[in-house]
């Protein structure tokens, strides 16, 4: 497969901090690793990905570059094939909160080795923000990227504590540490519109409530800004 880049793998090797060795984890055809070498952000990328065959797609891009010595290919689940202090920074991107939530978890010594972590939760991004302070990391900023008709949220954490999230921002985010206030906002007006849409359709009057009481939360976060 041709070497494809998108505003969302541009988005993680912008926030990455140059380092040492980077952890691409889940790296599937190596599309983020070959940009963070590029990009001149890491000497050394250590690959990994639990499916044998998806790893295959990543070397056939990568083994026959100018890079395929700075590059370390890993079977493997998550963040339990590198050893503590062995990666620097730890990128997890194209994969559900609750999954990124898992491997950060199942990994303490790792995680709380590495200086920063990059993640893009898919999904249950409420959650991640709710549970990164149980896992003793925090969001140091948040970049919303729009590609393809969708909002995704990348997240740049370190190791350590943080003021605690009301519950509205753990719906939407912090605003102080969002990098992009217009992606944001348009991200907001998305939600909002979707938000309208789908309270015109609930009948059940405890669901009416839920999604009423986030599209307040939205347009109010929305007429503020």
């Amino acid at each position: 497969m041709a070497f494809v880049s998108s505003k969302r793998i541009e988005a993680i090797v912008d926030m990455a901090e140059n380092c040492r060795t980077i952890a691409d984890i889940g790296t599937d055809h190596g599309f983020i690793s070959k940009r963070l070498l590029e990009e001149g952000k890491t000497e050394n990328i250590i690959a990994t990905d639990i499916s044998a065959p998806s790893l295959r797609k990543a070397e056939n891009l990568l083994r026959d570059s100018v890079f395929s010595c700075r590059i370390v290919f890993r079977v493997g689940n998550g963040l339990q094939v590198i050893s503590p202090g062995e990666a620097d920074g730890i990128v997890i991107a194209g994969m559900g909160g609750q999954l990124i939530l898992k491997i950060l978890g199942a990994s303490p010594e790792v995680v709380g080795k590495a200086d920063w972590m990059i993640i893009s939760p898919q999904k249950n991004i409420y959650d991640v923000r709710r549970m990164l302070p149980d896992l003793g990391l925090h969001i140091e900023k948040e970049r919303i990227v729009e590609e393809d008709r969708r909002f995704y949220d990348h997240m740049f954490i370190r190791n350590g504590a943080s003021e605690p999230y009301s519950e509205e921002e753990l719906l939407t985010g912090r605003l102080s540490l969002t990098e992009d206030r217009d992606a944001f906002m348009k991200m907001a007006a998305h939600r909002i519109r979707s938000l309208e849409r789908i309270l015109k359709k609930v009948t059940d009057g405890d669901d009416r409530i839920s999604v009423a009481r986030e599209l307040s939360i939205w347009k109010k976060v929305y007429t503020e800004e």
